[in-house]
């Protein structure tokens, strides 16, 4: 029953391990995943109690693997420790740059935007083209979906929720960017904002005059875009933030715009 357990934490960890560097996870973060993930499930206790499975395969094979999954199980806490300890120990041999879940917050791109429709998606594209990093959030399923399709940096999660500030590294950003901002949210969040992240510019793509003297009371800057395709005049303003120069800035606009013209998809709906 040992050894069947034993065999069991091992495939399962050097597949779960193999499954995240596919998925170019760090080699510490691919190992803790696999120690951490080892355990047998607990539905196999369903399938191997099944008649026609204990008759397949014995009643005596079976009561064996469903001790050794419950062994598993128990040795969870104790694999997830061994897990923590062994990557510990790889991280602290590499070179710190070249381990992603160790990057320096500086290193995570100084735009963070919120919300990839249209007018997100050309502002990433905007950055992409300068070689500026970015990173963004998109709450709608469908969205998210998408974009990670179409190949932008996009994660899940609700900007507006406190928990998610410190895991997107905001507090290594220069420029953050709502392009579905909420008045009321936001001049609720304003002050933590504020007192966490001092030096951070905060963005926020509205419709009228009226909204745009709204968040410039609570220390948002506003931009109306009314361009075409949508995000040219945030894509413009964040630019400027970062010190592109103006007459870049102003090419890359205008490419945009006969690309939109042609008929072409300057970014994707």
């Amino acid at each position: 029953m040992i050894g069947i357990a034993v065999l069991l934490l091992a495939i399962k960890i050097v597949t779960n391990a193999a499954a995240s560097l596919v998925f170019r996870w760090s080699v510490p973060g691919s190992t803790q995943l696999g120690f951490l993930l080892a355990q047998g499930s607990e539905f196999a206790f369903v399938i191997l109690s099944l008649p026609a499975v204990r008759t397949l395969i014995g009643e005596t094979q079976s009561a064996v693997l469903i001790a050794a999954v419950a062994l598993s199980l128990a040795a969870t806490p104790t694999l997830a420790e061994a897990g923590r300890s062994l990557a510990g120990r790889m991280r602290r041999h590499v070179v710190r740059e070249a381990d992603p879940e160790l990057q320096p917050r500086e290193l995570a791109g100084p735009v963070f935007i919120a919300g990839m429709g249209r007018t997100g998606r050309t502002l990433a594209d905007a950055l992409t083209e300068f070689d500026i990093a970015y990173a963004a959030i998109e709450r709608d399923e469908k969205r998210l979906r998408e974009a990670v399709a179409d190949g932008y940096n996009v994660v899940f999660g609700d900007f507006s929720d406190p928990r998610i500030w410190e895991p997107v590294a905001l507090h290594g950003r220069k420029v953050t960017v709502l392009t579905a901002p909420i008045f009321e949210v936001s001049r609720e969040l304003g002050p933590a904002v504020r007192e966490l992240f001092p030096d951070l510019k905060r963005v926020a793509v509205v419709r009228s005059q009226e909204e745009a003297e709204r968040f410039r009371s609570i220390g948002v800057l506003p931009v109306i875009d009314r361009s075409m395709p949508p995000g040219l005049d945030l894509a413009a303003l964040v630019l400027a933030e970062l010190g592109v120069d103006s007459d870049r800035i102003g090419d890359w606009m205008r490419r945009q715009q006969e690309r939109a013209l042609s008929g072409e998809d300057a970014v994707p709906a």
